[in-house]
C-alpha cells in the first residue's frame, strides 16, 4: 500500500493518479477535500500532519501492510528572511519537518512488523543550491535529507529504506502561483528547457519501491535546474 500526504497538491494529487495503478492509495489532505474517479484504486481521508494525536489515530483506523509513504505535503512561504514572520517560519518547520517526522514515527511499527517499508521524502534542489526569498522553504527541504539519512541508518537493519526525491520546478505544485515572468526566468536556468512531468516523480518512486538496496541516497529530478 502507498501513503500519500498532500494530495490537495499539484504533485501529490497527480502522484497519486500516476500510482493507483501500481498499488492501492491513500492519500490525505489537510483542509482542501480531494476526490478523485471511483474508478481509481484511491481512498482518501483528512489529516492534519502537524498533530500527533490526530496522525496516530488516523493510522490506526487503517489496516497498515507493506507500506511505501510519500512525504508530499509542503508549505512554501516566500520573503527575504530581514522581514520573515515568525509564525511564517513556524509554519514552514510545522509542515515540511515535523508533519514529515509525525507521519514516518506512527507508520515504523508496522513497517519493522513487517519487516518491510519505503520511505520516500519529496524535497527540493532548492535545499541544496539555496533561493533568495527562499530560505525558510530551502533550510526545511534541507532539513529532510538529514531527517532521511538518519532514518536509513537506524531502521535499514528492518529491510526499511529511506531516500529523498530532490525536485525542481514541475508542471504543476507550488510553480502554479508564479507569473509568467518568473516562469520564463525559471526556463532559463534549465537545460532541457521545460518544466518536469510528474510522471517522472512516479517513475523514481517504483524504482525506489523495487529496490531493496538503495538507502540513505538523493536523487534529483530537475532537469538540471542550477
Amino acid at each position: 500500500m502507498i501513503i500519500i500526504t498532500g494530495v490537495s497538491g499539484g504533485v501529490g494529487k497527480k502522484l497519486a493518479q500516476e500510482l493507483s495503478g501500481y498499488d492501492l492509495v491513500y492519500g490525505t489532505y489537510n483542509n482542501t477535500k480531494v476526490e478523485f474517479d471511483p474508478g481509481k484504486n484511491i481512498l482518501t481521508g483528512q489529516l492534519d500532519i502537524t498533530n500527533e494525536e490526530s496522525v496516530a489515530d488516523y493510522f490506526k483506523s487503517i489496516d497498515l501492510s507493506k507500506v511505501t509513504v510519500i512525504h508530499a505535503s509542503t508549505v512554501s512561504i516566500d520573503g527575504l528572511i530581514a522581514g520573515y514572520k515568525k509564525e511564517q517560519w513556524d509554519q514552514t518547520i510545522s509542515v515540511n519537518i515535523t508533519g514529515n517526522y509525525l507521519v514516518t514515527k506512527h507508520l515504523l511499527p508496522a513497517m519493522i512488523s513487517d519487516r518491510w517499508g519505503r520511505i520516500i521524502h519529496l524535497s527540493s534542489v532548492i535545499g541544496k543550491i539555496g533561493e533568495k526569498g527562499a530560505v525558510a522553504y530551502g533550510m526545511s527541504k534541507n532539513a529532510v535529507a538529514g531527517l532521511s539519512k538518519g532514518l536509513a541508518q537506524e531502521y535499514g537493519r528492518f529491510n526499511i529504506t529511506s531516500n529523498v526525491l530532490n525536485l525542481g520546478y514541475m508542471e504543476s505544485g507550488l510553480i502554479d502561483g508564479l507569473d509568467a515572468h518568473a516562469k520564463e526566468c525559471i526556463i532559463k536556468r534549465i537545460p532541457l528547457n521545460k518544466f518536469g512531468g510528474v510522471s517522472n516523480v512516479a517513475n523514481a518512486i517504483r524504482f525506489l519501491i523495487e529496490s531493496d538496496y538503495v538507502n540513505g541516497s538523493e536523487i534529483d529530478i530537475d532537469g538540471g535546474f542550477r
